[in-house]
């Protein structure tokens, strides 16, 4: 089923009354409130993100650009809907950014070894050690990264979740299927622009 330009439209709409929102907050200066601001806008923001991508792919018929799109906006609304359901949420998913920051910088320093083998030093050293110090000084004791599939569980949206990551995985990372149908793109699966 085609989708309407009146809902395009409206969702546009949508789009831009909640930039200017979310844009509007003022800057919390106590920490508590000052926490939460920042991950509410930065979901925001990267929601927003997505979406911006998700419309240029829309226009495009751009059926990757699309499931990319799809997917990171179905992760931002997981981490939300989580985020938004206690402070405990919140403050997990916030913690988890010392994690992520270590495992890029761990991956980028064994890159950096592979590149340059019989180097002694790496200039992520010093990135890893000041990571480490402040995941300490936060409390933060867990080392496994965010599980979203366990949080879309959490959200009550698993089933939403397993489907749509599944099949945007398919059109995204570069496949049997999607290498030997890439010729005659977005005639692969003609209505599935529509669903994205």
């Amino acid at each position: 089923m085609p989708i309407l330009p009146q809902l395009i439209a409206g969702v546009d709409e949508s789009a831009r009354r909640f930039t200017a929102l979310v844009n509007s907050f003022p800057i919390p200066t106590d920490e508590e409130t000052g926490r939460f601001y920042h991950i509410t806008t930065g979901l925001s923001r990267t929601a927003l993100n997505n979406y911006a991508l998700l419309r240029r792919a829309f226009d495009d018929d751009a059926q990757d650009y699309l499931a990319w799109a799809c997917r990171n906006l179905l992760e931002v609304a997981v981490f939300m809907r989580c985020v938004l359901s206690s402070k405990a949420k919140a403050d997990e998913f916030a913690s988890h950014r010392w994690i992520d920051g270590i495992e890029i910088v761990e991956r980028l320093k064994k890159l950096e070894q592979i590149s340059t083998p019989g180097q002694m030093t790496s200039a992520f050293d010093a990135m890893l050690r000041d990571f480490n110090q402040k995941m300490t000084a936060d409390g933060v004791v867990r080392t496994a990264h965010l599980i979203t599939r366990d949080w879309a569980k959490a959200a009550g949206m698993i089933e939403e979740f397993d489907c749509l990551n599944k099949v945007c995985s398919k059109f995204v990372h570069p496949t049997v299927w999607s290498i030997l149908t890439e010729d005659i793109g977005s005639a692969r699966f003609p209505d599935a622009r529509d669903l994205f």
